[in-house]
């Protein structure tokens, strides 16, 4: 008994991991097709039902403002996201290179990795 639902919950929890996966997937497209010079992550928050959405070399202020009003918008689209809520941590030239060298200088390319 214990073995079939053991059985169970591994399913449910990879249909679960397969549900986020995509939708996180998505979510990432959207943004990148939006800004496809910005390389761009997104990754599970700390917070259960809820991505981040790193834009990495942004180079100004307004700029940033714009990404982020765009991953604003896009978390009231429920078509796109879902159940999920969106985080948007749009990330400047300078914090990009101190923080996430792996970003620094790049392109979006949409091959980006969550940031770790």
């Amino acid at each position: 008994m214990n073995e079939e639902l053991l059985a169970r919950e591994e399913r449910a929890w990879a249909e679960v991991s397969a549900v986020c996966s995509a939708r996180a997937e998505v979510v990432r497209k959207a943004v990148q097709d939006k800004f496809p010079e910005w390389p761009v992550a997104v990754r599970g928050a700390s917070e259960v039902g809820t991505f981040c959405v790193d834009v990495f070399n942004v180079p100004n202020k307004k700029t940033r403002n714009r990404v982020e009003e765009f991953i604003n918008r896009l978390d009231n689209d429920k078509d796109v996201v879902g159940t999920f809520f969106l985080l948007a941590m749009v990330h400047s030239v300078e914090v990009t290179k101190k923080y996430y060298t792996q970003y620094a200088g790049k392109k979006g390319d949409g091959t980006c990795l969550p940031p770790k």
